[in-house]
């Protein structure tokens, strides 16, 4: 899995690709962390998942523990481009989280940047 970044204002997004898999999850999840020491409290942080790929159950909790635990912080992170078996995986791992997923950039940034975050398409 590769992982890109790219800044929008105060916006991080991290853009996803490739294949989950158990060599792919520590690198994302030491990534993360890195993330949130560089930008603590200056930045609100967009997930782009539509490059990434399910390969199998290796790796797989390692993945989402990271963002329950990026959920949990104080960035709050928003995610499009979620293809339907993330959305499922989502749910099974993580039932009591509530990840914020959206349709598009635009909206997940829209929504970091309004006090009143717009509709979520895709929940």
């Amino acid at each position: 899995m590769k992982a890109k970044i790219k800044q929008k204002g105060s916006t991080t997004i991290l853009e996803l690709e490739g294949n989950i898999d158990f060599e792919t999850a520590k690198p994302f999840r030491q990534k993360c962390h890195t993330i949130l020491e560089e930008k603590r409290n200056q930045t609100q942080l967009v997930f782009n998942m539509k490059g990434l790929k399910f390969v199998g159950s290796s790796g797989l909790s390692s993945f989402i523990q990271t963002l329950k635990e990026l959920n949990k912080s104080s960035l709050k992170p928003r995610f499009f481009g979620v293809a339907s078996e993330f959305k499922k995986l989502f749910k099974i791992y993580s039932p009591e989280e509530s990840f914020q997923i959206y349709s598009s950039e635009e909206e997940a940034v829209e929504s970091l940047d309004s006090k009143n975050p717009i509709e979520q398409s895709e929940r």
